[in-house]
């Protein structure tokens, strides 16, 4: 076995956990198929390595090898990803006129600041199966029924992949700084507050946060890695 393929094998049970990962947060994908993909990235990992920018091949090798796996669940997406795009522009539109307006914006006005047909929009958004963003007020086109949500299996992946690693990250903290993220973030509570609570300036409590964000950055970044 010469050390090309010795280091493809080596890689193997990386691209295997990977694959099963993602298989269990999107039923619908296949564990043997992922893991072909995700074997691709492993051979083009070990085929671009360069060991003289300092990075090991195993860090090297998971991004390309999840990025191969992730773009096997892009094709095995029942719906294609030039209609996600489409779909996803249109969301962003709607939300930034809704601001703009005060009220749901038509599928014309949506239409037009994004520069497509209107009924080419409504078949992205019933193609992606994602909430229409007509105006409750106005009519659906004729023929055009209320499609069901279903979530781009890619999005949902890497969503779950930042949670994860978020997670891990707070663990990671000293116990005063992962309590003030903790009761800032989720319980909404002021610097102040947190002073009170552990006894120490409202400065301070500022500055503890401060550091517990830089922590949380770092670890996040090995954890992504890893």
């Amino acid at each position: 076995m010469d050390e090309r393929e010795a280091a493809i094998r080596a890689l193997l049970p990386m691209v295997r956990s990977l694959a099963r990962r993602l298989a269990y947060k999107v039923p619908s994908c296949d564990v043997e198929d992922l893991s072909a993909e995700g074997t691709l990235g492993a051979i083009r990992a070990v085929d671009t390595f360069d060991a003289t920018r300092g990075i090991p091949l195993r860090a090297y090798a998971r991004r390309l090898i999840y990025g191969a796996i992730l773009n096997g669940v892009r094709r095995m997406d029942a719906v294609p990803e030039y209609v996600r795009r489409e779909a996803r522009r249109a969301e962003r539109i709607r939300y930034e006129l809704y601001a703009q307006y005060g009220r749901a914006p038509r599928a014309a006005e949506i239409a037009a600041v994004a520069g497509i047909d209107e009924h080419r929009l409504c078949a992205a958004l019933t193609g992606a199966a994602l909430l229409t963003p007509l105006s409750l007020d106005d009519p659906r086109p004729p023929g055009m029924r209320e499609p069901a949500v279903v979530e781009d299996p890619v999005e949902r992946l890497c969503r779950a992949e930042r949670r994860r690693a978020l997670a891990s990250a707070l663990e990671s903290l000293p116990p005063r700084e992962r309590e003030i993220v903790r009761q800032h973030y989720f319980r909404y509570a002021t610097f102040e507050t947190l002073g009170r609570r552990l006894g120490v300036t409202r400065q301070r409590a500022s500055q503890l946060h401060v550091r517990a964000l830089c922590r949380l950055r770092r670890a996040m970044q090995v954890e992504t890695a890893a």
